[in-house]
């Protein structure tokens, strides 16, 4: 019975393709939103989860601003004084010098390349891994080797054919030797301008002691600091800045923390999702009326056939059968259609920005769902229309 009423529904809606394509828009686009909202959310979360990963909960960057009169605001002096103060709470520390230089290499060079001088601690602050080679060591650090570890696309830039390892690349008339290259690892950290990590395969990394730095002296740029979680991090947080005296105006230092900045991208992300879901619930509901109005238009041009069908033996459920089919069917083409226009959305979003996207079968299955409560609810009404329809005078106006 359920077939038939399915193959006589498909012979209908192939002969009405305007009607049907117009009650299916509504829930088409209802469809994609929801599975949009989805994809926005689980993409949110995977990202503040490999984030965190990549950063650590309990990760505090001291970066300074403008560079006091009275001296330098940051020094490796002062990651030894918290590393005295809290030696349990605090893991590793890494300090930072950044320059701007033009880096040769043979025929090639990067302008305005970034370098960063640092020691072995950096690349566990960020879940950096070596390609090849080896990383800056304390002796390089110490002694101002010259030695340089290249980033993933600095090392493509310079070395495009050839080894990386041992090569020779020149900065500001001194000549360093390539001990390393690091894999890509750019993806895995989150696009937050504050943190300054958009570059990060781009960046040159050299020794802290190295002469590029002496105009400079004792000051450091940044300082990294390593708490065991983010529990230690805030409970140090206190000391962290008596030791900075950061309520001082001359000592122009930031405290950023990284898992804080991560959770306010989160929350802007969340205020999108719970946008769109208003709006795709919204499109939903247009798309349940537009639906029903179209069918209960059926109901009256359709009123001849209703009253043959009855007056030959069709009972009021075979009516309210034959309508609700119907409307099923419609409702899962729109459904259906919802789901091929969430995964164009899905890839010219995913394409288009930076965020972070995660499609999922449950979230094109949930949207399929929805058109189905759609269509039995709003194909009721006018299928108890129908079956209502008195045969006589349904015959009378044929």
């Amino acid at each position: 019975m359920l077939s038939r009423e399915l193959v006589d529904a498909l012979k209908l809606w192939s002969r009405r393709r305007a009607q049907g394509l117009l009650s299916t828009l509504g829930i088409t686009v209802g469809v994609s939103g929801l599975i949009l909202v989805v994809a926005i959310g689980e993409g949110a979360n995977r990202e503040l989860q490999n984030a965190v990963g990549a950063l650590g909960s309990g990760s505090l960057i001291l970066r300074v601003g403008e560079e006091p009169a009275g001296g330098p605001a940051l020094t490796l002096a002062t990651a030894q004084a918290l590393a005295r103060i809290a030696p349990q709470q605090l893991l590793a520390s890494a300090p930072l010098r950044r320059a701007q230089a033009t880096v040769y290499a043979g025929e090639h060079t990067l302008p305005d390349a970034r370098i960063v001088g640092t020691d072995r601690h950096y690349p566990g602050f960020f879940d950096l891994a070596l390609h090849s080679g080896r990383f800056i060591t304390d002796y390089d650090a110490r002694h101002g080797t010259r030695v340089a570890v290249l980033g993933w696309e600095a090392g493509r830039g310079l070395f495009p054919r050839g080894q990386v390892i041992g090569q020779q690349v020149k900065l500001r008339g001194d000549w360093y030797t390539v001990i390393g290259l690091l894999q890509p690892g750019a993806r895995a950290l989150p696009e937050i301008e504050r943190l300054g990590l958009e570059g990060i395969d781009h960046d040159i990394y050299i020794p802290t002691g190295s002469a590029l730095f002496d105009a400079r002296g004792a000051g450091l740029d940044e300082l990294l600091l390593r708490f065991a979680d983010e529990a230690a991090l805030m409970g140090t947080l206190d000391l962290v800045q008596r030791v900075l005296q950061v309520g001082r105006e001359e000592h122009g230092v930031e405290l950023l923390i990284p898992i804080q900045l991560l959770r306010h991208k989160q929350r802007v992300q969340q205020l999108f999702q719970y946008l769109l879901f208003g709006v795709a619930s919204l499109m939903l509901l247009v798309g349940g009326v537009g639906m029903m109005n179209i069918m209960l238009f059926n109901v009256l041009s359709r009123r001849p056939e209703i009253g043959l069908r009855r007056a030959i033996g069709a009972t009021r459920r075979d009516i309210i059968t034959q309508f609700v089919t119907e409307s099923m069917l419609v409702a899962l083409a729109g459904g259906f259609g919802g789901i091929l226009l969430g995964l164009a959305c899905y890839v010219a979003i995913d394409v288009g920005t930076s965020w972070q996207l995660a499609f999922s079968a449950g979230a094109a299955l949930l949207g399929l769902a929805a058109s189905v409560v759609i269509g039995a609810i709003f194909g009721a009404y006018p299928a108890l229309q129908a079956a209502a329809v008195s045969p006589v005078q349904s015959l009378r106006q044929a």
